[in-house]
């Protein structure tokens, strides 16, 4: 956050009788990035694509990684000048990316149509959640079946904390923004919302961080609506 800078480093796992070593630190990848950062497993399942949207161009700088190296693309996506506020999400499916966004003092979310093979965006919609900031949009989570898109927003000192459902199935902008659901709404601080397990066979729930607690709450039906 303080340089902007995107880098990376290497553990290498053939030092110190297998428990690993630091052979590079801070490689510089890419500048004028901000924190919001994803990384996705390709279609080839041989790489992965990290997305981090860069405050110069309001755009994502992709980075694909393979066993090969490191490659940087062109940036992708036309983002609206505005305050990028919490985490990328992606769906399960791969066809479909989402960040927060506060302009004029209200939360969005921008949603993109994400092609899995060219790992393009396209598509953009900006949804309205018609909620003042502060809380401020933050954690993002699909649910197993793409359709849902589930939301916190991030209070404390005073205001309360949300958590919302999306129907990003709706249609238009105005129909997701209508399909708005308030799941929770608490004085603690909410935080990132995660799927999980990501990858794989099983059942998936939706888990949500609460600051200064010992417990991890969860959605045990995150595809219901409502």
């Amino acid at each position: 956050q303080t340089t902007k800078i995107l880098s990376y480093s290497v553990v290498d796992m053939r030092y110190n009788n297998k428990k690993g070593a630091i052979t590079e630190i801070g490689v510089p990848v890419a500048a004028n990035v901000l924190g919001k950062i994803i990384a996705e497993r390709n279609a080839d399942d041989l790489s992965y694509i990290v997305y981090a949207l860069s405050s110069l161009y309001g755009q994502f700088n992709t980075v694909t990684i393979d066993s090969a190296g490191i490659y940087i693309s062109t940036p992708v996506g036309n983002l609206t000048t505005a305050q990028s506020s919490g985490y990328v999400a992606v769906s399960p499916n791969g066809e479909q990316l989402a960040h927060g966004t506060i302009i004029n003092g209200v939360n969005h979310i921008q949603l993109y149509s994400r092609d899995p093979e060219t790992n393009l965006l396209s598509n953009p919609q900006l949804i309205d959640l018609g909620i003042a900031a502060p809380p401020e949009v933050y954690g993002l989570a699909f649910s197993p079946s793409n359709g849902l898109l589930y939301v916190s927003l991030k209070g404390g000192s005073g205001v309360n904390s949300k958590l919302i459902q999306l129907n990003v199935g709706a249609g238009t902008e105005a129909q997701i923004a209508a399909s708005q659901t308030l799941i929770s709404e608490r004085p603690e601080e909410f935080g990132a919302l995660g799927l999980g397990p990501k990858y794989g066979v099983g059942s998936k729930q939706i888990y949500l961080t609460i600051n200064n607690q010992n417990f991890v709450p969860y959605i045990q039906d995150p595809d219901e609506i409502g």
